[in-house]
């Protein structure tokens, strides 16, 4: 086949940007399956989008029109099939997007008839600990977001042996791996913290928020992670690691927030002193661990100087 790999044409523009947005889900399913599985069927997408037999088969003359040379029928098979020039024009090559929805299957979050998927391969996924979030926590949380409201809440905390009653304004929600939080101004500690939504045992009362999110240094200041093969590591070992992080001259540079560096880092034991474990166990090596020290210490303290105008916001 052509240059499969390269990046799509845009949707937008020429003889795409007409189209309705359930049509183009359909030609995104054809090209998909072509991409993918090497074939389609119009029993695919009749299946898929429930739609007659006569509609899969415009839709295939929409595509052959749209994108021509890209496929062709294969009266033996029968099947379609991709030609070999053909390329991308409304599939947006994700092939991590594909892994994800794998996952997905295996954790029972989504069917397969809610994906495109049509060959799926015996799947092994280290099952996750999921953390129990409530689902009228969540709302609430949302809801204030959204509003612009503070909370009260009871929280149980890891350094309080019994629950307290606090004030939060939450602003934002983040992952780091493991389990979501509220990242939230915290009236009763004076400062931007993180809430692990499993902990909410309980919402009381909401009120106008008092409190400018945009003082959150570390949530709203970019940071750029310098990642290596540990340097202890044998050369074949650190050139397999930089095959798997797609590294350029054996670093790879990774923009995330100072906020979410610290979880990263953390996720990754990069936090730890290199002598701490056997290279193989660690394999990477944060080369600007100085760097996002001071820039962690920077910004929370640009944060606390803040905290006197947040309350009187």
């Amino acid at each position: 086949m052509g240059d499969i790999g390269r990046a799509p044409r845009d949707g937008n523009d020429g003889a795409f940007g007409g189209l309705p947005w359930s049509v183009r889900q359909r030609l995104d399913f054809i090209e998909f399956r072509l991409f993918w599985d090497g074939r389609v069927n119009r029993s695919d997408l009749r299946d898929r989008f429930k739609i007659s037999t006569p509609q899969a088969t415009t839709d295939f003359a929409r595509y052959a029109e749209l994108a021509p040379g890209n496929i062709r029928y294969d009266g033996v098979e029968r099947t379609y099939v991709p030609t070999e020039s053909f390329e991308l024009h409304f599939y947006r090559l994700s092939p991590e997007r594909l892994l994800l929805q794998y996952q997905a299957l295996v954790e029972n979050l989504i069917k397969k008839v809610d994906t495109f998927i049509g060959f799926k391969p015996d799947l092994g996924i280290v099952p996750s600990l999921n953390r129990n979030v409530n689902a009228g926590c969540l709302k609430r949380i949302l809801n204030a977001i959204e509003a612009k409201n503070a909370l009260e809440i009871r929280y149980q905390s890891l350094s309080s042996p019994e629950p307290a009653m606090r004030w939060i304004t939450p602003y934002a929600l983040a992952y780091d791996g493991f389990r979501w939080h509220a990242r939230a101004w915290c009236a009763h500690r004076q400062a931007f913290r993180d809430f692990v939504l499993a902990r909410i045992l309980d919402i009381g009362e909401s009120r106008p928020a008092r409190v400018d999110p945009t003082y959150d240094t570390e949530w709203n200041t970019e940071f750029t992670l310098r990642i290596a093969p540990h340097p202890k590591l044998p050369p074949s070992h650190r050139a397999a690691i930089a095959l798997d992080y797609g590294m350029q001259g054996g670093v790879v540079e990774f923009k995330t927030t100072i906020y979410l560096a610290w979880y990263l880092t953390r996720r990754l034991l990069l936090d730890l002193d290199t002598d701490d474990l056997p290279p193989e166990r660690l394999q990477l090596q944060l080369l600007n661990r100085d760097e996002l020290i001071a820039a962690q210490v920077e910004a929370r303290g640009r944060s606390a100087a803040h905290t006197a105008i947040a309350e009187q916001a």
